[in-house]
């Protein structure tokens, strides 16, 4: 294998600004991914991982309940009463 040939680009050479754009453009993308996947991480919740709970059954239970320590709380009856009795058994099983 050959030995890599290397370049001499001038920053201020037309080539190298828009090496030094790409680059800063790559960063921009990958700094704006990370954001949205800690913002993911600060939303998440324990119900996220219960089969058959989605956005409206887990703002439904948030809303009467509270938090996820209290759901967990919470006897089966009363969260039957809520969201049915075969959502309550799988938060049961899965919290």
């Amino acid at each position: 294998m050959p030995a890599p040939e290397v370049l001499d680009i001038k920053k201020d050479s037309h080539v190298g600004k828009l090496i030094t754009r790409i680059d800063e453009e790559s960063h921009r993308f990958a700094i704006g991914y990370h954001t949205i996947l800690k913002r993911k991480l600060q939303t998440a919740s324990a119900l996220d991982d219960v089969p058959g709970i989605g956005p409206k059954t887990k703002a439904l239970l948030k809303r009467k309940i509270g938090s996820v320590a209290r759901i967990r709380e919470t006897p089966i009856e009363e969260l039957a009463k809520i969201i049915g009795k075969g959502k309550a058994t799988n938060i049961k099983k899965h919290l």
